[in-house]
């Protein structure tokens, strides 16, 4: 734990300590300026040792933050270990870098407590963690001290999904038209629900013409999981909607527990059960760059592949 330090109000109260010192020394009658000094002496004192007292055994972790999607406020859950007798309130801070801050409050803490809050929404990238800390300045906010905490090294945000049952303000369908597939993923229909059916893949234009909830299906294809072609040699508009339509079939296939091959330059791998982990794939959406027009093809794939970017987008940013 750091030493407890002045907190603003702190060097406030300091000052106002000084000017009534001064005028102890300076009246003629300073009974009650000594009253006054010596109470606020004994305030000080205890302020302060409260405050070192209630942290000095405080033990505590950020859990671990899933990669999130761009755009999207990520939860913050830490866990503390104040001990039994403990009563004091607390905040949470992580620092990112640019000067971002999480932060989650607790205005009391007693035994071993769960704290919540919210990461702010970030944009695609992968932030390390500069420090994460547990501060107090309880019980009267003159001193503020601080303990560490143990967190993970960096925090994923991934592309906002396009596609995605629920992502990224985009619906299946929208997604099956603008990514040419050859039958894996393109919806093959409608039907009415029901009961046990995934209500996330509800068609709700539908469901409202026929007022009754309407299920759309997908085609099976080749039951093994989507395959899909990244080619990094696209403007960067066109890379950047083709990551957020990677990431919501990532997303899909994540959801029905169905593997997901990737052929991209510099990484081919499939992710899923039985494979590489999720999270490794959204880590690398997360970090990805595009390549020049002149650079190499990405790695061959099977005629079933989808290929993203999009060919509609490429034209329209004028790659080759």
């Amino acid at each position: 734990m750091n030493a407890p330090r002045p907190t603003a109000l702190g060097i406030k109260a300091a000052l106002f300590y000084l000017l009534l010192l001064g005028a102890f020394f300076a009246a003629r009658y300073s009974n009650l300026f000594f009253l006054l000094l010596a109470f606020l002496a004994v305030l000080a004192l205890y302020g302060l040792a409260a405050t070192w007292h209630n942290l000095k055994r405080l033990r505590g972790e950020v859990l671990r933050i899933h990669p999130a999607p761009a755009g999207a406020r990520a939860p913050l859950k830490v866990r503390l270990a104040a001990g039994r007798r403990a009563r004091f309130a607390v905040t949470v801070e992580l620092d990112l870098p640019s000067k971002v801050r999480a932060s989650a409050t607790a205005p009391f803490v007693r035994g071993d407590v769960d704290v919540s809050g919210e990461l702010p929404p970030l944009s695609r990238g992968v932030y390390p963690v500069q420090r994460a800390r547990v501060v107090s300045s309880w019980p009267f906010g003159i001193f503020r001290a601080r303990v560490p905490l143990a967190a993970q090294g960096h925090i994923v945000v991934y592309p906002a999904p396009l596609g995605a049952d629920g992502g990224g303000g985009a619906g299946e369908s929208d997604a099956s038209a603008a990514v040419p597939v050859d039958g894996m993923i393109q919806p093959s229909g409608l039907r009415e629900f029901r009961p046990g059916d995934d209500p996330r893949r509800i068609h709700w234009k539908a469901s409202a013409r026929k007022r009754g909830l309407v299920l759309l299906e997908w085609e099976g294809g080749t039951g093994s999981g989507p395959e899909v072609v990244l080619d990094r040699r696209a403007p960067s508009d066109a890379f950047e909607h083709g990551l957020r339509l990677l990431a919501g079939l990532a997303l899909k296939a994540k959801d029905g527990k169905e593997p997901l091959k990737l052929h991209a330059q510099g990484l081919e791998a499939t992710f899923g059960p039985g494979h590489r982990p999720w999270d490794e794939l959204f880590e690398y959406l997360a970090e990805v760059q595009p390549l020049d027009a002149g650079g190499p093809p990405p790695p061959p794939a099977g005629g079933h592949a989808v290929r993203l970017p999009p060919d509609p987008l490429l034209r329209a940013g004028g790659a080759p």
